[in-house]
């Protein structure tokens, strides 16, 4: 029999033991209900993937000419630095 390993819930903190995915079909999460709650807070965009904007200046510092550039979600991107 497959040993488990001990994990923690990213929501409530509680420790936990899973053997694999079929067991907890919640995973990461303890529970459906930490697993619900951690969704709830992404729609009601409580968490934020946070980009470093310093990049996007090395980035654009390397491009000769921005109107050079033809992927339009380029475009927008180095427009967005300009502000």
């Amino acid at each position: 029999m497959a040993k488990g390993r001990k994990r923690t819930c990213p929501h409530c903190k509680r420790s936990f033991t899973a053997v694999g995915l079929a067991d907890r079909p919640s995973f990461p999460f303890c529970c459906d209900q930490c697993r619900l709650l951690d969704l709830g807070r992404w729609l009601n965009n409580e968490y934020a993937v946070v980009e470093d904007l310093s990049r996007g200046q090395e980035l654009k510092a390397r491009i000769p000419e921005a109107s050079d550039v033809s992927d339009p979600d380029v475009k927008a991107a180095l427009d967005e630095l300009d502000t």
